[in-house]
């Protein structure tokens, strides 16, 4: 899927499919849409299995080896098996997004996101998702901030706006 001019990809994380209502890291599945100057589009909906829980993940902690420090500790958590891989599939889920609405979200998912070519929205609280697109198309319309020119290309050169002029 190519970018078009004037449409921005946003992904939600939802619990409930109606509303912004979960955490990157623990959203049972992130809704995709496109939004125009005039038009919002569903797109598609990724589905993730439920993390593991806390009682599994600490017996999980336990079976790891001892840390470098004194009396066996670390100045670092070390991440690995499942809380990466999710993490991993999650992000890979936001191939081609422009923008991330989320309640939700630690240091390590933004950086990735951010990696990733997507602009991480954090909101303060639980919105409906239909509120939060409109306004999203609203802001399009009505003197974008920086962060959604961006996305939208002001000030990039068209080059096949260019070819098309100059081949007339």
């Amino acid at each position: 899927m190519s970018k078009k001019i004037g449409h921005l990809r946003v992904a939600i994380c939802s619990k409930s499919l109606t509303h912004v209502d979960a955490n990157f890291s623990f959203a049972k599945q992130i809704v995709f849409y496109d939004v125009s100057y005039d038009a919002i589009t569903f797109l598609d909906v990724t589905k993730f299995a439920s993390p593991p829980r806390r009682h599994e993940a600490a017996k999980a902690a336990e079976s790891q080896p001892m840390g470098t420090g004194r009396k066996g500790g670390c100045c670092m958590a070390e991440l690995g098996g499942s809380e990466v891989d999710q993490l991993s599939a999650r992000v890979a889920s936001l191939e081609e997004c422009d923008v991330l609405f989320c309640v939700g979200l630690n240091d390590l998912a933004a950086v990735r996101i951010r990696d990733a070519g997507v602009f991480p929205v954090k909101m303060e609280t639980v919105r409906e998702t239909d509120e939060v697109l409109a306004s999203l198309q609203w802001r399009m319309n009505h003197n974008p901030p920086l962060w959604i020119r961006r996305l939208l290309g002001y000030g990039n050169r068209n080059t096949e706006y260019r070819v098309a002029v100059g081949a007339e």
